[in-house]
């Protein structure tokens, strides 16, 4: 009795489900298509250059440091955009 009473339910659940997705996707269908169209967009990004550089101490006498200094670059980014709007 049990097992038949868990279809009933299960078969009730079902039942539901598919009639709420079914008027989900009904209502959507009167908006018209929006059109797309990938465009590159170019973005800037500062990133990091390492230089080594011979530098003088006090005595005259030649050392090798590492000097940071930042890069400005330009970067293409392909985005998706609303077309003709």
């Amino acid at each position: 009795m049990s097992r038949t009473l868990k279809a009933i339910v299960l078969a009730g659940i079902l039942s539901t489900g598919i009639a709420a997705s079914g008027s989900a996707q009904a209502s959507g269908c009167h908006l018209p298509p929006r059109h797309q169209k990938i465009v590159t967009v170019y973005e800037t990004v500062r990133r990091p250059v390492v230089s080594w550089v011979v530098k003088y101490d006090h005595c005259g006498q030649p050392y090798r440091t590492r000097v940071i200094s930042w890069q400005t670059v330009r970067i293409p980014v392909r985005k998706t955009v609303p077309a003709g709007w």
